[in-house]
């Protein structure tokens, strides 16, 4: 799941078992201009994210009733979203939330290749590992 709060930044649920080499495979990139983009894409994600998930149990639990209510606050997400990923979160013990600024990592074309229409959905189940 991914809910886009501001210009090129995202909260996302991901599987924190998905490694470089289980992405690439699920994603088929073996060589060349795949591979390259892919890998992009996974470094962009996971080396420059936030872990959310953390920062709540350790931070923000205390301040805030539920993962809900923080995130409806925080990130100003509306609630029936926030709602559907409290829910996936609880419903996989290896699910996290992250906070994934595209632009960190200093490419620009990740976004449009994240959020392309032929890939998008793709993107997301092997993010998640389903």
């Amino acid at each position: 799941m991914i809910y886009s709060y501001d210009y090129y930044k995202h909260l996302m649920i991901v599987n924190n078992h998905v490694t470089l080499q289980r992405f690439l495979e699920k994603a088929g990139a073996k060589t060349g201009f795949a591979l390259t983009m892919f890998t992009n894409l996974y470094n962009s994600i996971f080396s420059e994210s936030h872990n959310i998930s953390d920062d709540f149990a350790r931070y923000y639990q205390i301040e805030y009733e539920s993962l809900c209510h923080f995130l409806h606050r925080r990130y100003s997400m509306p609630k029936d979203v926030a709602k559907d990923f409290e829910k996936e979160l609880m419903s996989n013990e290896n699910y996290i939330l992250i906070d994934y600024d595209s632009l960190s990592y200093g490419m620009n074309d990740n976004d449009s290749f994240l959020f392309g229409k032929k890939l998008f959905d793709r993107v997301v189940k092997i993010l998640m590992e389903e």
